[in-house]
């Protein structure tokens, strides 16, 4: 386990290492894993390398049921994004193969869950206001990706545990056991620490993950006097397993103000000649990003009904420049709307129905600028 260290930087005195913290259980007591994680989900979701797009966590479950048994904390997002998280602690006996198979089930039993079956069992979970089946009535497209993303298994599986050692081999004959699905595996170490009677420190660290391959047909044909003919095919795109990636075209055809797809044009072109040559479609929207740290960070995500902002979190996980970031906000202040209601508030997601056109681009120059600005460090 890696070592916390508790350092005062205004005293000339050593670090002092802190005493590690023993989770409980896995399960639902006050110390728990999954206790921790679905109190402060915030520790997963921030994880640079899950490529979650910024919005709000909409559904929290834990023990959720399947006919494989539960799953110990099932996480949604505003954008169908959906993460299967499993609890695993170093003292208990299984291993990390047979925990990954175990996920794996789980997988494979929620991509077959219906949506009148889904609504049935969160309908019977005490949940917040602002629930999934309230959403859902209000929106239908994103009712039909969440069951898109069910059905071809488009999930994020984090396995978690105070100690992670990985079985490379176990995940990949496990995977090989759900092809048709397009999962990813993640194993997370969550290394944590007593502050004080009341606090504890966690950092949360990927050991491992897998890798999407890209699976080929491979066709013989005997022909006559011995010869044969060889013919390898990609499977399509449209098959089940695939993320449903949207073109630039069906985007711009999902957006119904021609004000603002002209806009929307407008910073692509601009984006692309200025500051990167690519624009990363996903299932809703696209992100705009650009190399910085040696990685590439999303600086403007627009999906076909709102666009985001970046908010202090997003720009404390990618490590964006502070003073940028700060001249950033100040470029949004010149809509007091903007500001008041979603900057100050903390909020990510703007709705086009709540701003005009000048809106819109005024949110969009400033990412732009904010983006100039990261590549001429």
């Amino acid at each position: 386990m890696v070592p916390s260290y508790r350092l005062n930087l205004s005293s000339s005195t050593s670090a002092v290492k802190l005493e590690d913290y023993k989770y409980g259980t896995e399960g639902r007591d006050e110390s728990s894993l999954q206790k921790v994680i679905s109190s402060n989900p915030d520790f997963i979701t921030s994880l640079p390398e899950l490529q979650l797009t910024e919005s709000e966590i909409l559904l929290i479950f834990r023990e959720y049921p399947t006919a494989r048994g539960n799953i110990d904390i099932l996480i949604i997002t505003e954008n169908a994004e959906i993460i299967i998280v499993e609890t695993k602690l170093i003292k208990n006996s299984e291993s990390t193969r047979t925990v990954v198979a175990q996920a794996i089930d789980y997988v494979k039993a929620f991509s077959s869950e219906t949506m009148d079956s889904f609504l049935e069992k969160i309908s019977k979970k005490k949940l917040n206001k602002n629930t999934l089946l309230e959403r859902i009535k209000k929106d239908e497209r994103f009712m039909a990706l969440l069951s898109k993303n069910i059905k071809a298994g488009v999930f994020r599986v984090l396995i978690l545990g105070d100690e992670i050692q990985p079985n490379v081999l176990g995940m990949i004959e496990s995977i090989q056991s759900a092809p048709h699905l397009s999962f990813t595996i993640y194993l997370v170490e969550l290394n944590a620490a007593m502050f004080d009677e009341e606090n504890i420190i966690i950092t949360p660290k990927i050991v491992a993950n897998t890798l999407e391959i890209e699976r080929s047909v491979i066709k013989i044909e005997i022909l006559s006097k011995g010869d044969y003919k060889i013919e390898s095919e990609i499977p399509s795109k449209e098959s089940k397993g695939s993320k449903l990636i949207l073109t630039w075209q069906q985007f711009l055809d999902n957006i119904s103000n021609k004000e603002f797809r002209n806009i929307i044009e407008d910073f692509r072109k601009k984006w692309v000649s200025e500051i990167d040559d690519s624009i990363n479609m996903g299932q809703v929207g696209f992100s705009a990003g650009l190399n910085y740290g040696n990685k590439r960070i999303p600086i403007q995500i627009v999906y076909n009904n709102r666009v985001a902002i970046i908010s202090e979190k997003m720009r404390e996980s990618y490590n964006m420049p502070e003073k940028l970031y700060q001249e950033y906000r100040e470029d949004l202040s010149k809509s007091p709307m903007v500001y008041d209601k979603y900057v100050s508030g903390n909020k990510v997601d703007v709705g086009f129905d709540a701003i005009d056109a000048e809106t819109f681009k005024l949110i969009l120059d400033a990412s732009l600028n904010f983006a100039r600005k990261i590549k001429n460090i």
